[in-house]
């Protein structure tokens, strides 16, 4: 079974693209390589998917959490309605300085 380096995609330079790249050389080096890549990608995505901002499964456990401590009903629907866009909010903030540096250092290689 061919390896992934993962330690380099997961440094702190890592970036979509670069998932890109390191997904092309697994593929072209075997089928194994490719699988173990997407397997280690999804475990990734599952770890993102638990952080505790509201849309996500992360806050709405700890809102249950917290439902289950204080009471059902005790947070008001506006509330919620706040948090959940604020929560959203947070998520396009890091996806566009996510795709801003992505195009940034794609631009300083030319």
């Amino acid at each position: 079974m061919a390896k992934v380096n993962w330690k380099r995609c997961y440094s702190r330079n890592c970036r979509s693209s670069r998932i890109a790249q390191e997904s092309s050389k697994a593929m072209c080096r075997s089928i194994d390589s490719f699988l173990l890549f997407l397997v280690n990608l999804s475990i990734s995505l599952g770890v993102m998917n638990l952080l505790p901002i509201l849309p996500l499964d992360g806050g709405r456990f700890l809102y249950l959490v917290y439902e289950m401590i204080v009471g059902k009903g005790s947070i008001n629907l506006m509330v919620y309605n706040i948090a959940m866009k604020i929560g959203v909010a947070i998520i396009i903030f890091l996806i566009v300085i996510s795709i801003s540096n992505d195009i940034k250092n794609l631009l300083l290689k030319f």
